[in-house]
């Protein structure tokens, strides 16, 4: 079998898919099911069972498509380091972010990457901590900057960053003149929340205790959405206090530290353990912990 085919199996067992996977290949579904075909043959069993439109991992398919994405992976390690034999960092680095970090942590790390090393081209995946955990443990992304805590052993992470949580609150809120609020305070008030994520886990645990007390106002997608929505008052919300810095200047925001030890945010930045680290991804790395300084 050869990479062509490799690749057929590995992504139609991905997005467990004939069309789909012709698609994100760039092929015709015949052509995806002829690879598939040939593989089976050369190793003599069923990758897949086909149920109407769903197709499912034999168990020799789980195995192979699990050795496959290794192969590719390799492949691309292995391209890497030829390249890296030139002058100078190279390449192209997949790169995966929230949002929120897209929006407030990388601009000044990449700015300062791009200006030192214009040979390598970037590429960013935008998308909850858990899933960019997700695509870094399967080769996809070749970084991460993600928050922290992770479970599990499979990744290399270096802190880089250090903020705190705060309550955010409309401009004129009964409760934005104190110094400080405890949880019991804001009880009487609707919570706007986002929809999925590390940050909602965070805030689900913060408010645990209070399950029967409080109430959820609108669960939204992204921290843009909660500062515009909680600007209007629309309800109170939690934020990491270097998200707001622009709407508590111009004073359309107000951030009160909650009462009690400081809720911390940690972003750190991960890489797959084992990984081949490229020229790119070390000067990317080395970049980013330059900016360990802002903590």
């Amino acid at each position: 079998m050869d990479f062509t085919q490799i690749r057929a199996v590995v992504e139609v067992a991905r997005l467990q898919s004939f069309s789909r996977a012709a698609d994100a290949l760039g092929l015709t579904q015949p052509a995806i099911s002829s690879q598939v075909r040939q593989v089976e043959e050369e190793v003599g069993y069923r990758l897949f069972d086909r149920l109407g439109r769903n197709v499912y991992l034999t168990q020799p398919g789980v195995i192979l498509a699990e050795y496959g994405r290794l192969l590719l992976q390799l492949r691309r390690e292995a391209t890497r380091a030829l390249t890296d034999l030139e002058a100078g960092p190279t390449g192209r680095l997949v790169v995966g972010a929230t949002e929120a970090v897209c929006l407030y942590v990388l601009p000044p790390i990449l700015k300062e990457f791009q200006s030192r090393y214009k040979g390598v081209s970037l590429s960013i995946f935008r998308h909850h901590t858990d899933r960019v955990v997700r695509k870094l443990v399967e080769g996809v992304l070749d970084v991460g900057f993600i928050s922290l805590p992770v479970p599990g052993d499979e990744l290399e992470v270096t802190p880089i960053l250090r903020d705190r949580w705060m309550v955010a609150l409309p401009a004129k809120h009964p409760l934005a003149g104190a110094t400080r609020v405890k949880i019991e305070d804001l009880l009487p008030y609707p919570f706007i929340l986002p929809e999925a994520g590390h940050t909602r886990q965070t805030m689900d645990r913060l408010l645990a205790p209070y399950r029967r007390r409080y109430t959820v106002a609108f669960e939204v997608a992204g921290v843009e959405v909660i500062k515009r929505f909680v600007a209007e008052g629309m309800g109170v919300s939690f934020i990491s206090e270097r998200y707001a810095r622009d709407e508590v200047a111009s004073g359309r925001l107000k951030l009160v530290p909650l009462a009690g030890p400081p809720l911390n945010r940690d972003i750190g930045l991960a890489v797959r353990k084992g990984q081949y680290h490229s020229q790119a991804l070390q000067a990317l790395v080395a970049v980013a912990k330059k900016f360990r300084k802002l903590r």
